[in-house]
């Protein structure tokens, strides 16, 4: 970055601690002389509609937006918005959620999780770059009011009142074109590489897919398996009910803070969630979540500890290679057959009645082989495609900290 784009010619020191030097000719200011916040609450049933559209935390983590959601199902005061508006989140800070609001032909609102601020000093884009900068993502974070991680909350008058520095207009709205045009450029290039990782994950699902089901020889006889999902298989196998391969083993209760120290993995039904000195299972093992993340497979190649939300599988209760079940149980989905409607789960008996081929050791560990090797390429790439894009968030989290902290001067891209 400092190959292309040249600081300013003057600074001087800002007197702010997480600004440290701005450019000389910038102003030190406390941002509620330029955003007027909104403090306009209203309660559901002084919502002049039926139907409003709602910035809400939850809708802004999933789609990045608002939603329209009927005026019956709003429970708790809101503010009223007029579009335009800067909305910066007080809970979890480090997630950095900030919009500029849009108008809608429906009534706007917003959670009171929101400080709410109206430019009235300042180009709204420029605000919106510099609340999303990493200099005052971190300054926040470090001002949260409560201990829990998932749960942190910085007061509305520290959002509100944010020492900070700042350009003339002109400048911040060359500034926000800036940044503007350079993060499209940026995001643009990750929309490709997150599609390339889709497209390699679809070409390793194949890959296994298509082992599992086929085998390994094309010229193979085929014959109908009679289950729809398998479809052909080699005319010398056979298929059975998954009851009939293997047995699912219920994990053990296993609290953190009674983990001893020790090299052994711990899984729960995401994977590895800490280590202990004893385990539960022999190696290697499959875990199968069967609460939680229901349906998840992984596969531990050493002795580990189960915990009680999963099933496992080790060679007490299976004589099947675990490597080739582990990729043959990927294709049954089970994650997407939950049988417990209070708390999400995975029923043992739904798994058992599921169909798997039944074919040789030998072929078993080809398969398995094969799978290891050509997926491990697939693998291989997609982290370095991952790499690829942590790198571009990091560019483009440091352009935007560089821009709005006056680190680099953008003027002449105007």
């Amino acid at each position: 970055m400092s190959e292309k784009w040249k600081p300013y010619p003057a600074y001087k020191d800002s007197g702010v601690a997480w600004l440290g030097e701005i450019p000389a000719h910038w102003k030190v200011q406390r941002s509620d002389g330029f955003l007027r916040e909104n403090r306009h609450m209203l309660s559901p049933q002084k919502l002049p509609s039926s139907r409003v559209f709602h910035y809400s935390i939850p809708a802004l983590e999933q789609t990045g937006d608002g939603q329209i959601e009927e005026n019956s199902e709003i429970e708790s005061m809101k503010l009223l918005l007029n579009g335009g508006e800067l909305l910066v989140s007080k809970l979890n800070p480090r997630k950095t959620r900030v919009l500029i609001a849009e108008p809608h032909p429906e009534p706007t609102i917003c959670s009171s999780e929101f400080v709410v601020m109206e430019p009235v000093g300042c180009v709204a884009e420029f605000a919106f770059y510099l609340y999303s900068s990493e200099e005052v993502r971190q300054y926040l974070s470090a001002r949260v009011e409560s201990a829990t991680r998932s749960h942190q909350r910085v007061a509305g008058e520290i959002i509100a009142k944010l020492w900070c520095a700042l350009p003339s207009p002109a400048e911040q709205r060359a500034i926000a074109a800036f940044l503007d045009r350079e993060t499209a450029k940026i995001d643009a290039l990750i929309a490709k590489k997150e599609r390339l990782i889709e497209l390699l994950q679809e070409k390793r699902a194949a890959l296994i897919s298509h082992a599992v089901t086929k085998g390994l020889n094309p010229k193979a006889p085929m014959k109908n398996s009679g289950v729809e999902w398998l479809g052909e298989v080699s005319a010398h196998w056979e298929v059975k009910r998954l009851k009939f391969i293997a047995r699912f083993m219920y994990g053990d209760s296993l609290a953190a803070e009674s983990r001893e120290e020790g090299e052994v993995p711990v899984f729960g039904s995401n994977g590895i969630v800490g280590s202990h000195k004893i385990a539960n299972t022999l190696a290697p093992a499959l875990i199968i979540g069967r609460k939680g993340s229901y349906g998840k497979v992984n596969f531990s190649s050493q002795p580990c500890f189960a915990i009680d939300t999963t099933f496992f599988i080790d060679t007490t209760s299976t004589n099947t290679n675990l490597r080739w079940l582990y990729y043959a149980l990927s294709l049954l989905n089970l994650d997407m057959q939950s049988q417990d409607s209070a708390v999400p789960g995975l029923s043992r008996e739904f798994a058992y009645e599921q169909w798997l081929p039944s074919i040789s050791d030998l072929e078993q560990r080809a398969i398995a082989a094969y799978l290891d090797f050509e997926t491990g390429k697939i693998d291989a790439l997609i982290a370095k495609v991952q790499g690829a894009i942590e790198r571009m968030r990091e560019y483009r989290t440091a352009l935007i900290s560089a821009a709005v902290t006056g680190k680099m001067d953008v003027r002449a891209t105007a």
